[in-house]
């Protein structure tokens, strides 16, 4: 076998090894941040009200809400009105706010599936440019004004549930 080749190949067997330790990781459930890491939302944060809201009815449908922390998805689609990350008892996710009366009705996820796991492209309104890509299959629900963002199977079959009863 040529050198390139078998360097290529032992390079091929190292990125799919990362990738699948990352995705092993990812998977398992977050534990609560302490308030001296500045990850949990502050009362002062533009979407704590929605953030706030949203727990209450969550924690109605026996959804225990260990903690709301600020989302690396604020920003995500422009015009937001801020994102949470939901850490509870059926798994972590995220959730976009979009300030009513604003809706994620006409938003449209494309799901695309890669040899290297997943990409997603968007349009409609609220309007969306880029892509996202990841590993693993990503979950997307829209309620509204929110838009939920799930990466674990089981969380996202435990929040359709809570949503298709609400």
């Amino acid at each position: 076998m040529p050198k390139r080749l078998l360097a290529g190949w032992v390079a091929m067997s190292f990125l799919a090894l990362c990738v699948a330790s990352r995705a092993k990781s990812a998977a398992k459930p977050l534990e609560s941040p302490t308030e001296a890491s500045g990850a949990l939302m502050p009362a002062s944060y533009r979407g704590y009200p929605q953030a706030a809201e949203l727990a209450r009815i969550l924690s109605d449908d026996n959804f225990v809400v260990k903690c709301i922390c600020l989302s690396m998805l604020d920003g995500f689609v422009p015009g937001t009105r801020g994102a949470a990350l939901y850490v509870t008892d059926h798994g972590d996710f995220d959730v976009v706010f979009l300030s009513k009366p604003q809706t994620f009705d006409a938003f449209e996820i494309i799901e695309r599936h890669r040899y290297v796991g997943y990409e997603y492209s968007f349009r409609g309104i609220p309007p969306k440019k880029g892509r996202m890509l990841g590993p693993r299959r990503t979950y997307f629900f829209k309620r509204s004004n929110q838009l939920f963002i799930v990466w674990d199977m089981q969380t996202a079959a435990n929040l359709g549930m809570f949503l298709n009863s609400h």
